[in-house]
């Protein structure tokens, strides 16, 4: 009906209005989520979701260097470490004083019950920390 009031100059619109969408439905083909992932690279750091660990952050993914952050940098599975780079010398501190034994020394970024001080001669007693003879 309304295709009727228009001018014959435009009437072959009508064709293409109801021709036009089926068209374009022929064209487009559905992939599934994990298809249109698998080519993706959201962070833009050349690799694709399916091997980038975080692929919203370009910082992280398999070439990457682990750094001391808390973050699994280099996606191995593991989050920083003895290798990471930026790990420092740690010490057990048992007495809780904020100093600790030197002969227990680990490599890491940080370890609960641990100190960057390795000079407590005592450290099963609290009162006796740092600069020991």
């Amino acid at each position: 009906m309304f295709w009727a009031l228009l001018p014959m100059s435009v009437r072959w619109l009508r064709r293409v209005v109801w021709v036009a969408p089926l068209a374009l439905a022929a064209c487009v083909t559905p992939i599934s989520q994990a298809e249109h992932d698998f080519v993706q690279d959201y962070d833009g750091d050349g690799f694709r979701v399916g091997n980038d660990c975080d692929d919203y952050n370009p910082a992280v993914n398999p070439d990457a260097v682990e750094i001391c952050n808390a973050l699994d940098d280099d996606c191995d599975g593991f989050v920083d470490g003895p290798e990471t780079d930026g790990a420092t010398a740690w010490y057990r501190d048992a007495d809780g004083d904020g100093h600790g034994e030197a002969s227990t020394q680990v490599m890491d970024c940080f370890l609960e019950g641990h100190s960057p001080l390795g000079d407590d001669c005592d450290d099963s007693d609290d009162s006796v920390r740092g600069g020991c003879p």
